[in-house]
């Protein structure tokens, strides 16, 4: 029988991970990771057809490492480590296209908790990044509209965090998870790809 913790499970990923990030010269948040790995092993259970908590059984160490491997040029572009207000704006974005992005964020957060066990930390530590993007959002939002101002201005490591939120997002609804308020998955799912694909645009 399985007895380790989804949370100590998490925990113990994130150390592996981070080792091994740095054997590559990477630093990030373990907030983030928790993310990522988060995202792999439900990305291994819709392949599997098997449970998210079956799939983090057969999920390894050295299947972390992998990943560490794997993402390395990704987590590069997300700026691991360094706080999205210290980095220097260098894409601009539509109001409207950030709108949506900021609505859409917030949704993540139902999904988040629809996903969450009964351990209030687990809910929180995935709560951590989205709920930051929804914030470096909010403040561009706010500064454009204040500058009367069409588009918004964000580093772009804004633009490759929240993709992977998106995408961590539709990950979720694959594996059937719902969202709390009852909102229609498919639908959901289309708005998400729909958000990636126009965010990609702006890279």
């Amino acid at each position: 029988m399985w007895m380790v913790s989804p949370h100590t499970w998490i925990e113990n990923k994130v150390d592996v991970f981070l080792d091994e990030a740095t054997a590559h010269g990477l630093n990030a948040y373990r907030t983030a990771v928790a993310a990522l790995i988060d995202t792999a092993v439900t990305r291994a259970a819709i392949r599997a057809g098997v449970t998210h908590r079956a799939a983090q059984k057969n999920y390894s160490d050295d299947d972390v490492r992998a990943l560490v491997r794997g993402a390395a040029d990704s987590l590069a572009a997300e700026a691991p480590g360094t706080q999205l207000a210290d980095l220097r704006p260098t894409h601009t974005v539509p109001v409207a296209l950030a709108g949506r992005t900021a609505s859409g964020l917030a949704i993540l957060t139902e999904l988040a908790a629809s996903a969450a066990g009964p351990d209030r930390r687990e809910l929180l530590h995935g709560l951590n990044q989205t709920l930051s993007l929804i914030t470096e959002w909010g403040v561009v939002i706010e500064e454009a509209a204040t500058a009367h101002q069409h588009h918004v201005a964000v580093p772009e490591a804004a633009i490759h965090r929240t993709i992977r939120e998106f995408e961590r997002g539709g990950y979720h609804l694959a594996a059937g998870i719902a969202p709390v308020d009852g909102g229609d998955p498919d639908s959901l799912a289309q708005a998400f790809d729909h958000n990636i694909a126009e965010l990609r645009r702006e890279l």
